[in-house]
């Protein structure tokens, strides 16, 4: 393109004398890897340009979303995506973003690069992970299949962070490896609904921080009442 002079990135990225480019230089991405591209230091970042940035994010976004479409086809909700920001069936774009916008969004799509869970195959082995700490501490999680861990993960995750709301000592308290290990023995129960769980589990910290709290002469018989609104 006439007035653009063209420089492979690996001397922009790699070594070229940042201060002395200007902002008419076109990199050039021919054979550039994205593990170069999500590895711009923050010097680098700032030299480029508005085209310029776009055009590596543009490389960036498209190996992005190629993961997240995998992702959402598989059913899974990863920590990569959840941390993304992006809704579901959203994307990574840079449409209509200005040269601030752009450097927040590689920031973005790079950390969402490098996450193991970005993949559906980092995402099996982050869970297989999970799983097998779990059973090492004699918490049985109910199938083998990523989406039993998933399930049991996501089910665990809400009644135990709903507890945790309620009276957050828990996790300051001695009972928090306690609460887990009876949340995940009625989460394996089929039988049970998340609801009847909660109620299980309250009714056991009731008891359990009742005993604990009659020396002290606390109250605590209204606190743990459940209402139509905690459910």
């Amino acid at each position: 393109m006439p007035g653009w002079d063209i420089y492979p990135i690996p001397f922009l990225l790699y070594g070229g004398n940042m201060a002395k480019i200007k902002n008419s230089v076109r990199i050039n991405l021919s054979g550039v890897s994205i593990d170069q591209l999500i590895n711009i230091n923050v010097t680098e970042l700032k030299s480029y340009d508005r085209d310029n940035l776009a055009r590596i994010l543009v490389k960036l976004d498209s190996a992005a979303n190629k993961r997240i479409t995998r992702l959402e086809k598989g059913g899974y909700s990863t920590p990569a995506l959840r941390s993304s920001h992006i809704d579901r069936g959203g994307r990574f774009s840079v449409k209509g973003k200005n040269l601030k916008e752009l450097r927040s969004q590689y920031i973005q799509v790079t950390n969402f690069l490098k996450s193991e869970t970005s993949t559906v195959k980092g995402y099996k082995k982050f869970l297989n992970r999970i799983k097998k700490s779990f059973e090492d501490k004699g918490v049985k999680i109910g199938g083998n299949t990523a989406k039993d861990v998933e399930n049991f993960l996501d089910k665990e995750t809400r009644i135990y962070d709903w507890l945790k709301e309620r009276n957050p000592i828990i996790e300051e308290s001695g009972y928090k490896y306690e609460a887990m290990l009876r949340i995940s023995e009625y989460v394996n129960k089929s039988d049970l609904t998340e609801i009847s769980i909660k109620k299980k589990m309250n009714k056991w910290m009731k008891k359990t921080y009742e005993e604990e709290q009659k020396r002290h002469s606390i109250d605590t018989s209204n606190f743990f009442d459940i209402t139509e609104e905690d459910e």
